[in-house]
């Protein structure tokens, strides 16, 4: 990953070489500073380089075209850069260097602002056009990697981190009451909220446009689910998503540095194994957490290591496994000034472990199963909506005894009880109700009493009055 930060509206140096250096940990291995100042409008531009493709000086930003009018920074990566390249020689574009971000200078200029419809990849950037008086902020289409910004006026800090905006002083550090109770009842912060009031991130898939007239935000990409299906065979299917996935992971292996996998034992990390395996000449690097026998709080857990080991024997993967130890909580402190948005999930803790042991490792690129879940559907949630179809059909006089019977289930604090009796509340109290509502019900893990109790009854009040319940599906959506 990479850092950016910029200012549009000023030309300061000394704020932007401030905001740059607090994202210095994103990228170690170059840093930049770009003022670009015009009659009417000045723009500031900072980047940290962490060096993935062309490890060149050639790869050094803020990065220009070649009269200078066009400047971009740049946190990600391109997967189909090569073929856009070579659209881009084709048609008579010179390039000054071997990286993905150079594409998205020579795309802009071929194609305009909406060559990013062609981006196959993981991005956030800046791109500023100094004969339009135009800075764009663009997102990957899922919104993988992260930019905020703070428009304050006819000026706009934005960044990869908070911490960077948080260098002006100007920036109110009020807390968006919306966001945190968004957070506690979903333990995230949905888009584009923050826990600072002022603080928006760019929605996955958009383009915000800032221009010295207007401000102008647009989709350029959205996940389209037909209300028909056609027939289809399931076995063709099967074979175009193993081909596709398949192409993605090759994608996903082109680097410069060496390309190593978080390994937690399970079919998602397994499977992405076997699929990189195939396109590495040499031994992946894998890495896993695991816990001590000993420790019975964490009890059971050991067999990730076990399955893990299996794999990595079987695939002869350059295999480390990190064992966490009760001393992980001094972690706590640097684990979450590195967190923008609060997350209620410790596996952001496995995360910083394992990607620590990683850097000490040179490997600066890690696959990951994270987000086969979602796509398969592996969440508990998910069959819960499932049954939720099933549950329905039964009679109200049945659906009313079990309703009574779980209200009469103990309220059991701690222990292996106190999940399964929440879980099976919240499924009989969402189960009746419309399809949104359900699904809301199902996600949420605070609501009702539990959520003014984590608040606090005087806060809990102050924000519920002026947030209904409605709301939360317009963050989902």
């Amino acid at each position: 990953m990479c850092g950016i930060a910029g200012i549009w509206g000023e030309a300061n140096e000394e704020l932007i070489r401030r905001m740059t250096e607090t994202v210095s940990h994103r990228g170690p291995d170059d840093c930049g500073i770009k003022v670009c100042t015009l009659p009417d409008q000045a723009v500031s531009l900072g980047h940290r380089r962490l060096s993935i493709i062309d490890l060149s000086p050639a790869g050094h930003q803020p990065m220009t075209n070649e009269d200078e009018t066009i400047w971009v920074v740049f946190n990600g990566e391109i997967y189909n850069f090569p073929e856009l390249r070579k659209n881009l020689l084709a048609t008579g574009h010179q390039f000054r260097s071997r990286t993905d971000t150079e594409v998205l200078l020579h795309g802009y200029e071929e194609w305009g602002i909406d060559f990013v419809k062609k981006l196959n990849g993981i991005f956030a950037f800046a791109l500023w056009d100094s004969r339009r008086r135009m800075l764009h902020l663009v997102r990957d289409r899922y919104g993988v990697k992260p930019i905020y910004y703070w428009k304050h006026n006819h000026r706009l800090l934005f960044a990869s981190e908070i911490k960077s905006l948080l260098c002006d002083p100007n920036l109110d550090r009020e807390v968006d009451r919306e966001a945190l109770l968004a957070y506690l009842k979903f333990r995230y912060c949905p888009e584009p909220l923050t826990l600072f009031k002022q603080v928006r991130k760019v929605p996955p898939g958009h383009v915000m446009t800032f221009g010295v007239d207007k401000t102008s935000s647009s989709r350029f990409y959205e996940l389209v689910f037909p209300d028909t299906h056609p027939p289809v065979d399931e076995r063709a299917l099967a074979r175009r998503l193993r081909e596709l996935l398949f192409e993605t992971v090759r994608r996903q292996m082109i680097s410069d540095v060496p390309v190593g996998l978080f390994l937690s034992g399970g079919v998602d990390s397994g499977g992405l194994l076997a699929m990189a395996n195939s396109f590495n000449p040499v031994p992946l690097k894998t890495f896993t957490i695991g816990f001590r026998r000993e420790d019975q709080r964490f009890e059971g857990q050991p067999d990730d290591i076990r399955y893990a080991r299996e794999l990595a024997r079987r695939f002869k993967t350059d295999h480390q496994e990190i064992i966490l130890e009760p001393k992980i909580v001094d972690l706590l402190p640097r684990v979450i000034w590195h967190l923008d948005d609060p997350i209620a999930d410790p596996a952001a803790i496995t995360s910083y472990l394992i990607c620590q042991a990683a850097r000490q490792q040179d490997t600066k690129v890690l696959l990951s199963g994270q987000g086969g879940d979602e796509v398969f559907c592996g969440y508990p949630w998910h069959l819960a909506i499932h049954l939720s179809r099933y549950y329905d059909r039964l009679p109200k006089a049945i659906r009313a005894s079990l309703e009574k019977l779980l209200n009469k289930l103990p309220a059991a604090k701690g222990g292996p009880l106190t999940a399964t009796f929440r879980r099976l509340r919240k499924f009989n109290n969402s189960a009746s109700l419309e399809f949104e509502d359900r699904l809301i019900g199902f996600l949420s893990y605070a609501y009702g009493e539990n959520l003014h109790g984590l608040l606090g009854e005087r806060y809990a009040g102050s924000i519920s009055a002026g947030l209904p319940e409605r709301t939360h599906w317009e963050f989902l959506k």
